[in-house]
């Protein structure tokens, strides 16, 4: 075992042919990055403005994640991450700029882009299994593409708007440094706004829950 701080031993490693020292990445003592994907279900938009009241309803998508935080060794972590989220249209029901609509038959899609500040707690035991959970910040800009349905332009338009998010998952660590993880995670934002195919305005809505599995590595 190694010589830890005020002369006390360093706990050993539970993995084999671990004894050497890990080196500093940039002199950052505990960094790490993470990243995966996984399946994304938005849930329904109610959407209401002048001439936009609707619902809208979304196919299962997907959703891809990366990250890069600290260890602060203290069971906390805090990180950076920036994901993407996409869902298809599947079916509309309202009126939609100006046109009565209820139908299957939608074309397009929305999607989230996301820049998130974390804060995680890691469940530390005996075990390589860890579960942890989560909660964070930040900014997502949501793209309404191409929304249309029976002859009714519904949005083609962006919005940038305050995001917060949560869950829980579960790592295992593989060896040392590099670690596999399962999670669930809940993405809400405010409101955010966008003008139909005759640039009549009406607020929508944006949340999704994902499954997501992934890896992370310590540097």
């Amino acid at each position: 075992m190694q010589p830890g701080p005020h002369g006390q031993q360093a706990p050993a490693s539970t993995f084999p042919g671990s004894g050497a020292p890990r080196q500093n990445f940039f002199g950052i003592e505990g960094l790490y990055s993470r990243g995966g994907g996984g399946a994304s279900f938005a849930s329904r938009s109610d959407n209401i403005g002048t001439a936009n009241v609707n619902n809208i309803e979304w196919d299962t998508g997907y959703a891809v994640y990366g990250a890069v935080g600290i260890d602060l060794r203290n069971s906390f972590r805090i990180e950076a991450e920036g994901s993407y989220n996409s869902n298809a249209a599947k079916s509309i029901s309202g009126t939609a700029n100006g046109i009565g609509v209820t139908t299957g038959n939608i074309e397009g899609d929305i999607a989230a882009l996301t820049f998130m500040a974390n804060v995680a707690y890691d469940m530390t035991n005996e075990t390589r299994l860890t579960p942890f959970i989560f909660g964070g910040a930040g900014i997502a800009g949501i793209f309404a593409n191409s929304i249309s349905a029976g002859g009714a332009a519904v949005a083609d338009d962006f919005d940038w708007v305050f995001a917060l998010q949560g869950g829980a998952g579960v790592a295992f660590d593989v060896n040392e440094r590099i670690s596999l993880e399962a999670l669930y995670k809940y993405f809400e934002t405010t409101d955010p706004e966008f003008a139909d195919g005759s640039g009549n305005p009406f607020t929508s809505e944006y949340a999704t829950h994902s499954v997501l599995f992934g890896a992370r590595y310590k540097f």
